[in-house]
């Protein structure tokens, strides 16, 4: 089952979208953070509690909950965003906002992205 499932969960206005394995290891850093900060509990109960396994069906899709749908605003056009580790869902208004403001603010982060090997 798990290499037909994905884990789901809210974060930054879109969906976070998650392998089982990878899932796991988040879940596995969250918990070794400090259970009484106040930002662990705030990441634990917006980002972990959210978070649903969707299981995919024989042709390769998924059903989103409800509740991440609303939160994520996804009506009618939809953007998937490759991020490395995980997949981002997003409404294409969303997107593009989000799209923008990171093409702003990327141009001056290049001569930090080299100093990091990047």
């Amino acid at each position: 089952m798990e290499s037909s499932s994905l884990f789901i969960t809210n974060f930054d206005g879109c969906l976070w979208t998650y392998p089982a394995d990878e899932w796991r290891r988040v879940e596995s850093q969250v918990a070794t953070l400090s259970q009484f900060k106040s930002e662990v509990i705030a990441l634990q109960r917006f980002f972990v509690s959210a978070a649903h396994e969707c299981v995919l069906d024989s042709q390769g899709r998924i059903l989103i909950p409800p509740t991440l749908r609303d939160y994520a605003d996804l009506h009618r056009e939809i953007v998937i965003v490759g991020m490395l580790r995980r997949f981002e869902i997003w409404s294409r208004p969303r997107w593009d906002s989000a799209f923008q403001e990171a093409e702003h603010r990327i141009g001056g982060v290049a001569d930090r992205l080299a100093e990091l090997g990047i």
